[in-house]
């Protein structure tokens, strides 16, 4: 023990104490980190970032997919800009729990489509102008874009609600095949389908 405080220059047991605290905590972030990797797919980016140089597997960097099945077909959206904090929470850790809630949160948003009437638009374009025709058909894509909204901002008029039956939300990571080719990889996945959750 003298040999250690000496080469150390530790002055007396206090200091021995700290240091042994100090490891403590430092493993225990290890330990937790480890956990969370392998129980919550926790990216190596987040949680201590041990391993974060290792891969590329970072959050901002793996993909969130949304699919909504509705009444007007199924449809791939967005996330919900009301849903950043939530985005970046299943993305940073996608695990069952919280993938189900994000889910169950996409589900009661307020989905909707524009309207529009398209007798009136094939009847007001003009068949030989290119300009008219590629007008028609960006309104055409517009209105068929799914969204969505806040309750205050729903116009009945202008929107269709959408019913929704089900969701489905998986989020994949980039796996390097080889130095220059990196594909989707399913990292987790989950359904929910009238009120009723489901792996």
């Amino acid at each position: 023990m003298q040999s250690a405080k000496k080469y150390l220059h530790l002055r007396d047991g206090g200091d021995l104490l700290r240091i042994a605290m100090v490891l403590a905590l430092v493993l225990g972030v290890i330990a937790t980190h480890v956990v969370m990797r392998s129980s919550a797919d926790l990216s190596p980016w987040k949680g201590g970032g041990f391993g974060m140089f290792s891969t590329i597997d970072s959050p901002g960097d793996r993909i969130l997919k949304i699919q909504l099945h509705t009444d007007a077909g199924v449809v791939n959206v967005a996330a919900p800009s009301q849903l950043g904090d939530e985005v970046s929470s299943v993305l940073a850790a996608p695990s069952k729990q919280r993938l189900t809630n994000f889910a169950g949160q996409v589900a009661n948003q307020i989905w909707v489509t524009s309207q529009f009437d398209m007798d009136a638009l094939v009847a007001e374009t003009d068949p030989d102008s290119a300009e008219a025709i590629t007008d028609a058909l960006v309104l055409i894509a517009e209105s068929a874009s799914v969204q969505a909204v806040d309750e205050e901002l729903f116009d009945p008029e202008e929107q269709r609600k959408l019913e929704i039956s089900r969701v489905d939300v998986t989020v994949y990571r980039l796996d390097a095949v080889d130095a220059t080719d990196l594909r989707p990889v399913v990292l987790a996945q989950t359904t929910i389908s009238n009120n009723s959750r489901e792996e």
